[in-house]
């Protein structure tokens, strides 16, 4: 697995990893012999691509049986040429945390299996909510790469379907944090003179998120904001709350968030009790231990979530190989795994194009010290 484990980023790292930890080690308390026990090998790339592409090269040089989580869009893309040379080792990426149709398409789709729904699907489902709440001047604040613009675009032709088309943008650099300032971003979405926007939509990760809407409050600019999955809610919630107790404003009002697994509140779904009990147990030691840098876990987390049923998939997976667990079977069993329930009341989509997949969309509000269900879109006042 190469993830931020340092850096402003590191939150997702970590949590995917705790999440997919907790799910190896309950396998290894509940069924000690059933299967070989899984190591989870981790490097640090701080959401650098070329820290990835060096950190994939050494995963290969020591044969490990397969790529595992990989965070974001720039790092995953930045090693699917040097996978798909090394295509005779049959190596697959499992489960990236991105959502980009760049890596869902094209020559090196086939390298890849997904867990999680598109961007795409994503922007469709918050654009039909937003236009049938009587939205349709929508805006959009996005990072300023190829993850950035994946999300753009796939806003972009959600609009396009209905007739509309992006109200105004922003964008951020990849290496701007919290203490950045957005100011400027927030005059190019809503400038003196103009209509506001209805509702912004943010492709972003959580630091320049938080800090996007923190400075776009304290503007007066009070649209609806609405994060994807990528964003990393909990995270974000933790530092909307901090800014908003320094700075005396409520920053987690008229926010919801666009997530591809169900809240952790929700505990009518097996797979969600599950990976509660699984996280009130798991030892988790530093991913990186020689890059020591201060994070306080997340007893739980819509990204921790992800991380544990990206591994059950892997462990179902594994048990279908039975005795014969070998690299180049990956992709065969997984072509199998249609009728797998994972617990999360979402089907199990395969394609060629996405041999594994849940394209199933939810979304969440924030309530306190909480992301819970999102039971109702907030009204509309033009």
């Amino acid at each position: 697995m190469s993830a931020p484990f340092t850096g402003p980023a590191r939150g997702l790292g970590f949590e995917f990893y705790r999440g997919a930890l907790a799910a190896f080690q309950e396998e290894r308390r509940q069924h000690p012999y059933a299967l070989p026990p899984v190591h989870l090998q981790c490097r640090d790339d701080r959401y650098n691509p070329l820290e990835t592409l060096r950190n994939t090269i050494r995963f290969l040089e020591d044969n490990v049986f397969c790529l595992f989580g990989y965070v974001g869009t720039p790092t995953t893309l930045r090693v699917l040429p040097l996978l798909a040379r090394n295509e005779s080792s049959a190596m697959t990426l499992l489960f990236p945390f991105t959502g980009s149709s760049a890596l869902r398409t094209g020559p090196y789709a086939g390298q890849l299996a997904h867990m999680r729904a598109s961007y795409l699907d994503e922007a469709e489902a918050l654009v039909e909510q937003a236009v049938a709440t009587g939205r349709r001047r929508i805006a959009v604040f996005y990072q300023a790469d190829s993850f950035g613009r994946s999300g753009w675009e796939s806003v972009r032709q959600a609009l396009a379907r209905r007739g509309l088309d992006i109200y105004a943008e922003a964008a951020y650099l990849r290496d701007d944090s919290m203490d950045s300032e957005y100011t400027a971003a927030v005059a190019r979405i809503a400038p003196a003179g103009k209509e506001p926007p209805d509702a912004i939509v943010c492709v972003g990760l959580y630091c320049p998120t938080a800090g996007f809407i923190r400075d776009a409050r304290k503007a007066g600019l009070q649209s609806l904001m609405v994060t994807m999955s990528i964003v990393d809610s909990d995270n974000l919630l933790l530092h909307l709350r901090r800014e908003g107790e320094r700075t005396g404003m409520d920053l987690t009002r008229n926010l919801v968030g666009v997530q591809v697994v169900p809240s952790y509140e929700d505990q009518r779904l097996p797979a969600v009790r599950a990976y509660r009990q699984a996280m009130e147990r798991v030892a988790a030691p530093s991913p990186v231990p020689d890059r020591a840098e201060d994070y306080t876990p997340l007893r739980y987390s819509m990204v921790g979530l992800e991380g544990y049923l990206a591994a059950q998939l892997l462990l179902e997976a594994l048990r279908r190989m039975d005795k014969d667990i070998r690299p180049e079977r990956l992709r065969e069993v997984l072509r199998t795994m249609d009728d797998f329930d994972l617990g999360i009341n979402a089907p199990l989509h395969v394609s060629a194009s996405a041999l594994v997949g849940v394209q199933q969309v939810y979304f969440t509000e924030f309530q306190k010290d909480r992301v819970v269900p999102l039971q109702q879109w907030p009204g509309f006042a033009p």
